[in-house]
């Protein structure tokens, strides 16, 4: 893999220098001596075990507190009794607040979630599928395994993603070279083979995104559900991306039929 033209290995490079603090730099140099940083999620935990116990205490505890109560309501006397450390010990390894969600927390969203978010759509997008109903059947499962795997990350990322012009631009950076053309390729060849609407491919792909989003955020962040079947609701949210919620011309028929003989 060439790093220099991989938009996560760069974004590695930089995280790695986000992490190391005084405490924590000649062990991570010597990690790296044995092992070069990927982009898995697994090799970032692997890196974090490499600090210092009570650093790694208040990186964990830290993503706890602001996924379940938010930035804005979060303190570091909160995040310290939540790691069983004294709050001095975070203003040893972190300036304040601010700091722990820029050199810790916001790394970790830029190198691991995303990255690994966007590797699983790409995987779906890869794989051989005979209908676009498939594709995107897969496509939603997915989405739906990789958000109830990594909800709390998930929580701060959309916190911080209206505020954070860095997180959002790098994100979106990441995903028009890694995970668009890919998606983009795969719609067309449904649109070549007559089972997706027949429009320009980009101005699709941003109609069937948002749906497929708005169904597994709602359903792992907000908890709503529906039949409460997982392949029951995204049969029907498959179905509905491709015919619309317009009742099907027998069903119409059958409707007015009945209006007509109550009157």
């Amino acid at each position: 893999m060439r790093s220099e033209q991989n938009p996560e290995h760069n974004i590695l490079d930089k995280v790695s220098k986000h992490l190391l603090t005084p405490a924590s730099e000649g062990i991570l140099k010597r990690t790296k001596q044995k092992q070069a940083i990927h982009s898995s999620w697994t090799e970032l935990e692997e890196s974090i075990e490499a600090m210092p116990l009570g650093q790694r205490k208040i990186i964990q505890a830290s993503i706890d507190e602001f996924a379940e109560k938010g930035y804005s309501a979060s303190s570091t006397l909160a995040i310290a009794e939540r790691a069983g450390v004294s709050e001095g010990l975070i203003f040893k390894y972190f300036k304040n607040k601010a700091t722990l969600l820029r050199q810790a927390v916001f790394p970790i969203l830029a190198t691991a979630l995303v990255p690994l978010a966007i590797r699983g759509a790409k995987n779906v997008a890869k794989a051989p599928h005979e209908t676009a109903r498939s594709f995107l059947g897969a496509l939603v499962r997915e989405r739906l395994e990789f958000a109830r795997d990594r909800q709390k990350h998930l929580r701060i990322l959309l916190q911080e993603l209206p505020l954070n012009e860095e997180l959002r631009s790098r994100m979106l950076k990441v995903l028009q070279a890694e995970l668009f053309p890919v998606m983009r390729q795969k719609i067309h060849s449904f649109q070549e083979a007559g089972q997706l609407r027949a429009m320009p491919t980009e101005q699709l792909m941003s109609l069937l995104m948002p749906q497929i989003m708005g169904f597994v955020l709602g359903r792992t962040i907000l908890g709503l559900e529906f039949s409460g079947d997982d392949d029951e609701d995204i049969e029907v949210l498959v179905d509905t991306m491709l015919n619309g919620i317009k009742a099907a011309p027998e069903k119409e028929k059958s409707t007015k039929q009945k209006k007509r003989t109550k009157l």
